[in-house]
């Protein structure tokens, strides 16, 4: 893709995600977490830099396309794909995306605190109250030993929200 791109007057460059692999533990452990976290990189430092950034959806591995398309839209990365059989490129309309702005605000600190270190599922209820942990548990995924992180999502609203607030 990259040659292809390149020819055609674009700049384009290929990264290799560490612990992306064919081992299903490691893959869904780190590798998702690596994928979203050098996403975030390039989105960041492109768009400081004053750079357009597009993710072309094409090849690849299905979940890993996902998580790329899912982080682009949640960055305002402009999307494009072609299938086999089309003619030419396309352009993925954005989906809106939305999370409880209201609710992140409230628990800012408590989110910090899972970033940086995952906590057992009595400490999330201490921290976030058992009512208003039912919105996180869907952003947050199993670290090992009883414990809770953010997901590869869950991280990649955070860092969004980061951004934005």
């Amino acid at each position: 893709m990259k040659a292809f791109y390149s020819g055609r007057g674009y700049w384009a460059d290929t990264k290799v995600v560490k612990d992306l692999k064919y081992d299903e533990r490691r893959f869904s452990i780190i590798g998702l977490h690596s994928l979203i976290n050098m996403l975030i990189e390039i989105f960041e430092s492109e768009r400081r830099s004053g750079n357009d950034v597009v993710l072309a959806a094409t090849g690849g591995f299905k979940a890993e396309m996902a998580y790329a398309t899912v982080a682009s839209l949640l960055y305002g990365v402009e999307v494009y794909y072609i299938h086999e059989r089309f003619n030419d490129v396309i352009s993925l309309p954005a989906i809106p995306i939305f999370f409880n702005p209201d609710i992140w605000i409230k628990h800012e600190k408590n989110i910090e605190e899972i970033a940086q270190a995952p906590k057992t599922k009595e400490e999330l209820e201490e921290m976030f109250g058992k009512e208003d942990l039912k919105y996180f548990w869907a952003l947050l995924d199993v670290a090992g030993e009883g414990r809770y992180r953010l997901s590869p999502v869950g991280w990649l609203i955070y860092r969004v929200f980061i951004q934005n607030n």
